[in-house]
């Protein structure tokens, strides 16, 4: 009876790691682990998979457990990104080739129509095009607003040739679809098409057909010249072809920009997401105020490092953060 009790006491026994070296056994009476200790558990302490390769010294080797926490934390730490200058092999290059899609992410008030008027105004910072080349620049908006208040902080109303479609008043369907595409877009070689789709994005996200056709403009509408800004309050699935499609991110600066930056990089850097969102917040977040911004390009320029993969402007920026710097660290 007693070898019995004996081996009865082992097998309700468990292992405990203190440290990297030590192993450590306790009773599991009054254990309230979750542990995986089922009825026959063999006592035998297992090696582990690991291995580790000390430094040898005069003859004998030693495990220094403060030399690897150390390294370990310097290595959690070492993921710091850095501003780096455009080079000038890359002066003439801007942020986007046309045509190519933005989306906008802010909070009412935020600055969207403001930064977006400014863009329309100098649309050739923005995108790569010589504004000598511009012969006809056609502007259509899409809003639930009646009017046209992007108008309002806009210098070169007088060069775009506007319509402005009220949502309420139109469905996202084959017709509607139709009509911009041979009706309204011009196919002029040097033509500059630009879709505003203004607050829309956040009332459609309940309609499914309408979801369906703008993730269908988002996918293609680029083939004919056209490239479109949305403007959208938070981060939701809903648009997550959309956001797929879009060649640039921006973020303005408003009680959501942290959280809008972060979801839109798990969808690509899951692995890495928390250390390149904690540096964003490091390198530009700390510093934004009102109506400043956060720009995420995902061109195929950007993913390989020819153009900034994070800046703070959309307009011919010199600094930023390459691609190439994030690839290095993941």
């Amino acid at each position: 009876m007693h070898s019995q009790e004996k081996a009865l006491r082992l097998t309700t026994r468990k292992r405990k790691r203190s440290s990297i070296n030590d192993v450590e056994f306790t009773d599991n009476d009054d254990d309230d682990d979750d542990d995986d200790d089922d009825d026959g558990y063999n006592a035998t302490v297992q090696k582990s998979k690991k291995k580790f390769f000390p430094p040898t010294i005069k003859g004998r080797t030693t495990v220094d457990k403060t030399d690897i926490r150390n390294t370990r934390s310097s290595n959690d730490e070492d993921f710091h990104l850095r501003l780096e200058r455009k080079s000038s092999k890359n002066n003439n290059l801007k942020m986007l080739d046309f045509p190519n899609h933005m989306l906008v992410f802010g909070s009412t008030q935020a600055g969207k129509t403001r930064l977006i008027a400014e863009i329309l105004d100098n649309i050739e910072t923005v995108y790569n095009l010589d504004s000598t080349d511009i012969e006809h620049r056609k502007l259509v908006i899409v809003s639930p607003i009646a009017r046209l208040e992007i108008t309002d902080h806009m210098s070169t109303k007088h060069l775009w040739e506007i319509e402005l479609y009220n949502v309420s008043e139109l469905k996202f369907d084959e017709q509607f679809e139709n009509h911009l595409k041979k009706e309204v877009f011009l196919t002029h070689p040097k033509t500059v098409n630009i879709l505003l789709l203004d607050d829309v994005l956040t009332a459609t996200a309940s309609k499914p057909n309408d979801m369906n056709s703008l993730d269908k403009w988002f996918s293609y509408f680029r083939h004919i010249n056209v490239s479109i800004i949305g403007t959208i309050h938070s981060y939701n699935l809903k648009f997550s072809t959309i956001i797929d499609q879009a060649g640039l991110i921006v973020s303005m600066y408003c009680i959501n920009t942290s959280s809008v930056l972060r979801d839109i990089l798990k969808r690509h850097l899951y692995r890495g997401t928390a250390k390149v969102w904690s540096e964003i917040r490091r390198l530009f977040l700390a510093n934004l105020r009102l109506h400043d911004y956060v720009c995420l390009n995902f061109t195929k320029e950007a993913l390989s490092s020819q153009r900034f993969f994070i800046t703070n402007s959309l307009f011919d920026p010199t600094y930023g953060v390459n691609m190439r710097q994030i690839y290095k660290k993941l």
